[in-house]
């Protein structure tokens, strides 16, 4: 059971899926009839220069004048993780596991993400171990 801001505390259920085809295998998180999440397990030799992209992203959005959080580094999965913004990556072994929050527009544009960064950080959380 997941608790997440827009489907309550409902039942997550995984989903395989095959949209990356340089991905050993992914998956799509789903809640509340939503897709909160994608999962990406790719070779791990990409690992440095995905946690440099998200580094470089933060610098743009601060350009921007965006008001966002930096780059987290999370304690304890995996052999490294980084969590930024709607972006998760963490490496295990010969893995990567590339997670993404669902981004959804409303009516007027408006890019809004379906789960926060806290419940992306939980949810690499519990995918790490399992990849």
């Amino acid at each position: 059971t997941y608790t997440c801001a827009d489907c309550g505390d409902t039942e997550v259920t995984q989903v395989a899926l095959d949209l990356n085809k340089d991905a050993k295998y992914q998956f799509a998180y789903e809640a509340g009839g939503s897709r909160i999440a994608i999962l990406s397990v790719v070779d791990s030799a990409d690992y440095d220069a995905t946690v440099q992209d998200l580094d470089a992203a933060y610098a743009s959005a601060l350009e921007e004048g965006r008001d966002v959080a930096a780059p987290k580094v999370l304690e304890g999965v995996g052999d490294g993780a980084v969590v930024f913004d709607s972006t998760a990556v963490f490496t295990s072994g010969e893995d990567m596991g590339v997670l993404w929050a669902n981004t959804l527009k409303d009516a007027g544009g408006e890019q809004s993400v379906t789960i926060t960064t806290d419940e992306l950080e939980r949810l690499a959380r519990i995918a790490a171990p399992r990849m």
